[in-house]
Parts: structure tokens; sequence; C-alpha cells
């Protein structure tokens, strides 16, 4: 009877595959009361069992089960989103979260903020690479430019074509490459600073959905994405 019970007990903590072509990510919170922390941890296996991705992460604030639960369920989904996974079920062991009615539309328009907001910031962060690297070219040229005698002749590449120009006309154009590269970078990273203030703030409305409806989780973990 024991080992009967044994073997029961065994099989339901035994992982269950997905169905074919998806994937399957088990979420679990920890709670260290200790440092005033929570931790959030998730693996995802695909329908063979086998193990594809995993991550971890640390919150500051002391949380109840199920919005532990629900904050490791959203690290999981921002981090597979941010990586293109599509067709994930998500799976987690807490029965409060299982028992829990919630409310979708909240978190769906939440998760909408936060893929958009991403997508702007990953932009930005292009645009302040391209640009800087606009600034060093810019930036030698006109260092090599400077060694160069006044009365040389030099040429500017357009395509294919080397067209002849003085020095100072050429130093005139890569030093509004500087300036224009500069003032750009600037406002680049005004913008940047703006979407991860944004980032910010969606991930501190979601900590506050969850304390005012924590049924909300049951509605997150029950979500395929």
């Amino acid at each position: 009877m024991l080992q009967t019970e044994y073997v029961k007990a065994l099989a339901s903590l035994m992982f269950e595959k997905p169905q074919h072509h998806w994937l399957k990510c088990n979420i679990d919170a920890g709670f260290h009361a200790e440092v005033g922390k929570t931790s959030a941890g998730w693996c995802v296996r695909d329908n063979m069992g086998r193990f594809v991705i995993a991550g971890s992460s640390w919150t500051n604030g002391r949380y109840t089960i199920i919005e532990g639960e629900a904050i490791s369920m959203y690290e999981a989904m921002k981090e597979l989103q941010q990586r293109d996974y599509t067709n994930v079920v998500f799976e987690t062991d807490s029965q409060a979260g299982a028992d829990l009615q919630c409310s979708q539309r909240a978190f769906v328009e939440i998760q909408g903020r936060m893929i958009e907001t991403t997508r702007k910031l990953k932009q930005v962060q292009n645009q302040i690479r391209s640009k800087e690297t606009d600034k060093k070219r810019a930036f030698l040229t006109m260092e090599e430019l400077k060694q160069v005698p006044d009365d040389t002749n030099v040429y500017k590449s357009i395509g294919k074509t080397f067209v002849l120009e003085t020095k100072a006309t050429l130093m005139n154009e890569q030093e509004n490459k500087f300036k224009d590269s500069e003032t750009s970078i600037t406002s680049l990273q005004s913008s940047r600073e703006y979407l991860e203030k944004q980032i910010a703030e969606v991930e501190n409305n979601l900590r506050e959905l969850l304390q005012q409806d924590p049924g909300l989780a049951r509605q997150i973990m029950s979500m395929n994405v």
C-alpha cells in the first residue's frame, strides 16, 4: 500500500510532456524573509523532455505565494518573448494559484506595453551604436587629414567613384558629421533613458496589479504564448 502511494506521488511530480511542436516552461518561486527578497526560477523543455533554456532572478520585497509565482511567470514570459520563443505552455506547482479567479485584460495590456517598449528600446540602442560608429569614423578621418599638407590633392569616395576635393572641404564635412553624430547620440540617450523608465514603470504596474488582484496570477499561469 505504501509503495503504491509512493509511486502515485512520484508520478504526480514527473514532468508531463507538452504536445508536439510545443515547449513547456515550469516555474517556481522562492521566499527569503531574512533578506526581504523573492527569487524566481524557470526551466523550458521540449516535447521530448529535453532541456532548452532556463533562468532565474531576484526581486526586492516580500510577496505572497501567488504573487511570487506570478512574478516568476512574468520574468519567464519576458525572456522567452525577447528570444522569439513561441508555442510555450506554462506550468506551476502552486495550488493556490490554480484555485483563484482572475482577470486577463489588465495583464495582457501590461504585457503588450512591455513588448512594445522593449522593441523600441532595442531600436534606440541599435541607433546609438550606429551613430557612435559614424562619430568614430569621422574623428579618425579628421586625424588622418590633419597630417596631410594643405596643398595635397585629396579625394572623396562617392560609391565607386573618387572625386577631387580640397582638404578644407573634407575637414569641414567630417567636422559636421562628427557634430551631427554627437547631437544624435545625446538625443538618443535621452530616449533610451525614457524607455528604460517606462519599462521600470510597467514592471511596477504589474506588481501593483498583483497586490490589488492576486487572482490575476491564475490567468497568467493558464496562458499560452
